[in-house]
């Protein structure tokens, strides 16, 4: 509770002089960069120290400034997976987001387990980095094997002493790869205990041994895709007919229900969907929730999404972020001298670095409109606006020479590329400016899909 008050505290004082940049996380990096970084080499050497001392924190791995760009920061990211050490508060690139979706599989048993080096584990290549892990628990123990294959080396085998920490008769085995969901496996071979698997071409990947699947509880993942929120559920229990009332506890957002899905006004129904070729039951399952007015959202906030099956009860959380977070500026931390739409707006002082930006949620292979309003005091410097995409590093400049003394709106036109990317809106009052400038009522208009060229 104590850590989350001080995070909110960071926050809302960074705003008041950045609006819209990452304060938790700059301040998180720093924070533990101060407190932890004489024993950073622990961490890494001594894992059971940083478990054990700080079972639910994040340990600091690398100085933020050095890995701050995607491959690095990534590559970080990776190497935390296969140690299992907890992750910096690094930039969240849609990479990172995978090797985080990808633990979260593992979380139950990986969180908690002993860290077994590469004892009864061998790999057929020593460019592959690989660790065990064994989770000890009442109803079922497990064994996480962890791979980072940075290079993505193929064709490389791993083998695990499975009869070394648990009764191998009626084990089974998961695959988890980065960008993938968990998948049942079967070994290569099973002489003597000793079970042989390929590594995966995959930056990380695991392998979650079960010796009791049948006892093992579901977990539950959610994130926001596409203007919609997806929820799946890896059951290695594979049980068949099984139903889940769904719950979502969130400020703004509304969800639309489907009475032929079995939604009631009280909740959505989650389904074990039917058996597929071999009477065999999906391990991975869940289904979308669409919004009812996604385009009217204003807020960023989390969702509680809550699955429940009798006395079984599964909670996850995922953000609901709309295309721009209060487009009006009506937050504390804004100004109230000047506003186009209700009492506040964005001021911006000005100065060579006078700039600040805003995260946007967009759909790639959509096409997008992008308006504000804008007003400046005298007719120099450079006053405007910028969409850019970090990855991509496209930008879409607009607003230039807007007339001084009235608000101006300005707008630009642009297509958002197929595959992921990290688009924000960039404000500027730079260059010659000697006067504030004012930004308000931020509009994010879908025009749907891209058309054909």
């Amino acid at each position: 509770m104590a850590r989350d008050e001080f995070l909110c505290h960071m926050q809302r004082r960074g705003a008041r002089r950045a609006s819209g940049f990452y304060q938790t996380v700059e301040g998180g990096s720093e924070l533990l960069g101060l407190v932890a970084g004489q024993l950073e080499s622990n961490f890494v050497q001594n894992l059971e120290v940083a478990r054990y001392t700080h079972p639910d924190q994040i340990c600091y791995i690398g100085h933020s400034n050095g890995w701050w760009d995607p491959p690095k920061t990534e590559r970080a990211a990776a190497m935390a997976f296969y140690l299992n050490t907890k992750l910096d508060l690094i930039r969240l690139t849609p990479g990172v987001m995978e090797i985080v979706r990808a633990r979260r599989w593992l979380a139950p048993w990986l969180y908690h387990s002993r860290f077994m080096d590469t004892l009864g584990l061998t790999v057929t290549s020593p460019r592959i980095k690989a660790a065990l892990h064994f989770h000890q628990a009442r109803l079922s123990d497990a064994l996480i094997a962890t791979f980072m294959n940075w290079e993505k080396v193929e064709g490389q085998l791993a083998t695990i002493e499975v009869g070394r920490y648990v009764d191998p008769s009626r084990a089974r085995a998961y695959l988890v790869t980065q960008g993938a969901e968990p998948a049942a496996v079967e070994p290569l071979s099973r002489e003597d205990s000793r079970w042989t698997f390929e590594i995966p071409a995959s930056p990380v990947s695991a392998v979650l041994i079960l010796p009791k699947p049948d006892m093992a509880l579901p977990v539950v993942q959610a994130e926001q895709r596409n203007a919609r929120m997806l929820v799946r559920v890896f059951d290695p229990a594979v049980r068949p007919n099984r139903l889940f009332q769904l719950s979502v506890a969130t400020r703004e957002a509304r969800f639309k229900r489907q009475a032929e899905l079995g939604d009631t006004d009280d909740a959505f129904a989650l389904r074990t969907p039917p058996a597929g070729p071999g009477g065999a039951v999906p391990a991975v399952y869940g289904r979308e929730l669409g919004y009812e007015d996604y385009a009217g959202l204003t807020q960023r906030a989390h969702a509680q999404i809550t699955l429940r099956d009798g006395a079984l009860s599964l909670t996850t959380r995922a953000l609901v972020a709309p295309h721009f977070a209060d487009p009006d500026f009506e937050g504390e931390q804004f100004d109230a001298t000047e506003a186009h739409t209700g009492t506040r707006s964005l001021k911006l002082p000005p100065g060579k670095s006078s700039l600040t930006f805003f995260p946007l949620e967009l759909i790639p292979g959509h096409r997008y409109r992008i308006g504000l309003w804008v007003k400046r005091i005298e007719a120099g410097g450079d006053v405007y606006a910028n969409v850019h995409h970090h990855l991509t590093n496209q930008a879409h400049a607009f607003g230039h020479g807007a007339k001084p003394n009235e608000w101006v709106r300005i707008e630009t036109l642009f297509d958002m590329e197929p595959g992921r990317d990290q688009p924000h809106l960039y404000l500027y009052n730079w260059g010659n400016s000697t006067q504030p400038a004012w930004f308000d009522s931020v509009r994010v208009e879908d025009l749907g899909p891209t058309p054909p060229k």
